[in-house]
């Protein structure tokens, strides 16, 4: 605000872009590109740990789907707050809250079940595959 001699004050509007916007995208980026690392490396050390004999075909399996799971889980966040907003329009952000990274992370927990699933047949259907011996 300004004033001057005669007259009223006058008012100057400045608009200004937002700098959290950019640098949201960016941490976006930075947190889906760790995520992939970081989920894949875990499932790594988990198949390492229990010594499976078809590591390197679920690690691929794995790192194929993956971005469609972490982008089903962002979905699903994104669909908890919608609905969030909708339905408790007073407690959304608690609900958002409390609900979106639990369901996000079951989503990504399940999806990685289920890619372990296809990739690596029963015990019984590999048995039969190569007529081995029952243990």
């Amino acid at each position: 605000m300004t004033t001057q001699l005669r007259g009223p004050p006058v008012w100057e509007v400045h608009h200004y872009p937002d700098p959290g916007t950019p640098l949201m995208w960016v941490g976006w980026a930075v947190c889906l590109l760790g995520a992939f690392f970081w989920i894949r490396c875990t499932v790594a050390a988990e198949l390492r740990r229990q010594h499976d004999p078809a590591r390197t075909v679920t690690m691929r399996a794995m790192t194929k789907a993956l971005p469609l799971i972490l982008l089903a889980a962002a979905l699903l966040g994104t669909a908890i707050n919608f609905l969030g907003d909708y339905a408790f329009p007073y407690f959304a952000a608690i609900v958002t809250v409390l609900v979106a990274p639990v369901a996000m992370l079951g989503a990504v927990a399940a999806g990685a079940a289920w890619v372990r699933d296809r990739s690596c047949p029963p015990l019984n259907a590999s048995r039969l595959k190569y007529r081995l011996p029952v243990a």
